[in-house]
């Protein structure tokens, strides 16, 4: 599934933080990285090689043309310092255009499987990166998103270390849609190697309309209606090979209680759809994906499910 793991990246360090995961995914999946970066002419570089009186006198047009060399450059460096951590298949690129409307439209024409970009920045990702990118590319590029967050200040990323993924929990809300993101979630969980985790949150507005279809009224049989959910879906996946654990919890907030889980059982990665009929998706759109993604120092695997037929 995963034959093609696009990196954005801007420059910074902080975009780089998205890289260690990303090669170890590209390299176990036998994938191959592209680093991208894109030239637009409309942001101010953030290379400190790129001072304004290094260019005092020139056409803008010259000026443009030795910044986006020096991207090139740039993009070859970190190429160099994966490959010397350790082998990876690569590629690099430099598209031009608007940020958001570039990435959607390399990440279309390319045929990339998965996205990885790191969640902070100083550069032209991270000041936009938060609001319209993400969710332009969750929304449009049709590709499921991984998002690592980037801690602030440090070191260099050291690219030989790969981080270490033992179990992904993957929210689900008893919709069809929502189960959409188990294919990629899986996918990540046998490269990686890790365990999958479902969950459900069951709040009182799910309690209110009898989600999972259970056979009485109140908490209680919905509680007991979604751990049966939860434990069909895991037999389904157990037959493919996967190993699975599952936990239905009852709350107000369901991503309080996600990030909560995630802490209590030592989530590595979180995974979900973001839109559903009920529960976590129908809000996740919006407050619930965004307070998680906020909210947690692991990444997040963001999935838009394609629409019923």
């Amino acid at each position: 599934m995963y034959r093609s793991i696009l990196v954005p990246l801007d420059g910074s360090s902080f975009g780089e933080r998205a890289l260690p995961l990303a090669a170890r995914i590209a390299r176990r999946a036998g994938a191959e990285l592209r680093l991208v970066h894109v030239h637009d002419q409309e942001v101010e570089p953030e290379y400190p090689s790129l001072t304004p009186y290094r260019f005092e006198g020139l056409d803008a047009r010259v000026l443009d043309r030795r910044t986006e060399a020096e991207e090139g450059e740039y993009l070859e460096e970190v190429s160099r310092r994966l490959t010397e951590a350790a082998p990876v298949t690569l590629a690099t690129v430099v598209v031009e255009g608007g940020l958001v409307a570039a990435l959607e439209r390399y990440v279309r024409e390319s045929g990339g499987d998965l996205l990885v970009m790191s969640t902070h920045g100083r550069g032209a990702l991270g000041r936009m990166w938060l609001g319209s990118v993400a969710d332009t590319l969750v929304r449009r590029a049709g590709k499921p998103v991984l998002l690592i967050h980037a801690r602030e200040g440090g070191a260099a990323e050291d690219l030989a270390c790969e981080p270490s993924v033992e179990r992904v929990l993957v929210m689900l809300d008893g919709s069809p849609l929502a189960e959409q993101v188990l294919p990629y979630a899986c996918e990540l969980a046998s490269v990686l190697p890790a365990q999958i985790e479902l969950i459900t949150v069951v709040t009182p507005a799910m309690v209110a309309g009898h989600a999972f279809g259970g056979n009485g009224s109140g908490a209680g049989a919905v509680m007991d209606a979604a751990q049966e959910y939860l434990r069909k879906v895991a037999g389904r996946l157990c037959e493919k090979g996967q190993k699975v654990q599952v936990q239905a919890t009852a709350a107000a907030d369901p991503a309080a209680a996600i990030l909560q889980t995630a802490d209590q059982r030592g989530a590595g990665l979180l995974a979900l759809a973001t839109h559903g009929r009920g529960g976590i998706s129908r809000l996740v759109a919006g407050s619930v994906a965004e307070k998680v993604v906020h909210g947690t120092h692991v990444p997040v695997l963001l999935v838009r499910p394609a629409a019923p037929s």
